[in-house]
């Protein structure tokens, strides 16, 4: 019923802007499965800071919401700036075995530069 109500609410406003942030999320999907393991280990087991003792269920799924949000927003900053997310460039490279793959966008400023700039 989620996902229909879901697919429902795409149908009808595809173009909305919140679509454009969790495309961006999707994108870099691996990069943030890694970074939510490696933050949810670092926060919740023992040798870590062992907050398992000390939050509830609610704090915890308020705590997967605050991370999945900031997730949201870094990964539509990120891809506004380069092609891939960090793990997936690297992921995309050794499958080809070239390194050399573009991962930074070009900046604004090179895109908005005269095309008949003089030879020097």
């Amino acid at each position: 019923m989620i996902i229909s109500l879901t697919l429902l609410v795409y149908a009808k406003y595809s173009k909305a802007y919140i679509f454009q942030w969790l495309a961006s999320y999707g994108k870099m999907s691996l990069t943030n499965c890694v970074f939510q393991a490696v933050f949810g280990v670092i926060l919740f087991y023992e040798f870590g800071f062992g907050l398992y003792k000390y939050l509830d269920s609610a704090w915890s799924l308020a705590l997967g919401f605050f991370v999945f949000a900031t997730q949201v927003m870094i990964s539509h900053y990120w891809s506004k700036k380069f092609y891939y997310g960090p793990m997936e460039w690297v992921w995309r490279s050794a499958t080809y075995f070239d390194f050399t793959i573009k991962f930074r966008r070009q900046s604004l400023g090179s895109e908005m530069a005269p095309k008949w700039r003089m030879k020097s």
